[in-house]
């Protein structure tokens, strides 16, 4: 009587390329969500830089500081290479929109950088995940074509802006962003950038005028 099925060699290679199709269907879904993703929370800040310093300001003021521990809520301002400068601080309010439909308010770790693309241009890239944690759960880009992206600090003791911020101890007192897109100036100082924004974290460190306004005047 004549067996019928399959040899061990048919089933290796049915097996084999059945894995190999999976395989592609997945990476075709795959680089279509981070597409589509990418997408939604572009459109969620409309490509716009006003937009995304308005969301960078707002969560600098709902910023969330505690002297300890030291590691969960310090503030950390990186002066990096060339337009690469980098701020890390944990807040109440996420700067993007599609993010912030979903979030319940509980305090998280931002850290907001320029990551470079391709030569001499890039994007402004958000990072984001619970403050007691060391990893991001979620990564979004704010803007593209960045050409860079500017973060000065006010140091309250020395009364001048600084380009980092190192003091665990202390929140900066005022937070300037400049941003430039593509074709537009980059500037050494604080002036002379087509959009910048000042942020005012209500942390009580800041100096009040007679009108009752923080201000913070002077440095680069």
């Amino acid at each position: 009587m004549k067996k019928t099925g399959f040899t061990l060699l048919e089933v290796v290679v049915s097996v084999s390329v059945f894995c190999l199709l999976m395989l592609a269907v997945a990476s075709v879904w795959t680089v279509s969500w981070r597409a589509t993703e990418r997408i939604a929370r572009r459109d969620a800040t409309g490509g716009n830089p006003q937009v995304v310093l308005d969301r960078l300001e707002e969560a600098v003021e709902a910023a969330v500081f505690h002297r300890q521990p030291k590691s969960l809520y310090a503030w950390q301002g990186k002066n990096g290479r060339n337009e690469a400068d980098e701020i890390s601080f944990v807040t109440t309010l996420a700067p993007d929109a599609a993010a912030a439909s979903a979030w319940d308010g509980a305090p998280e770790r931002l850290e907001v950088k320029w990551r470079a693309v391709k030569s001499g241009m890039g994007e402004l890239v958000m990072s984001a995940g619970p403050f007691t944690l060391e990893e991001w759960d979620r990564e979004v880009v704010l803007l593209e074509n960045v050409a860079a992206f500017r973060v000065r600090y006010w140091n309250k003791a020395r009364q001048d802006w600084v380009d980092r911020w190192e003091d665990e101890d202390k929140a900066p007192a005022a937070v300037w962003f400049g941003l430039a897109m593509k074709g537009e100036p980059v500037a050494s100082r604080r002036t002379g950038w087509a959009h910048e924004r000042l942020a005012l974290p209500r942390l009580g460190y800041g100096s009040l005028g007679k009108s009752g306004e923080t201000t913070v005047e002077g440095g680069k």
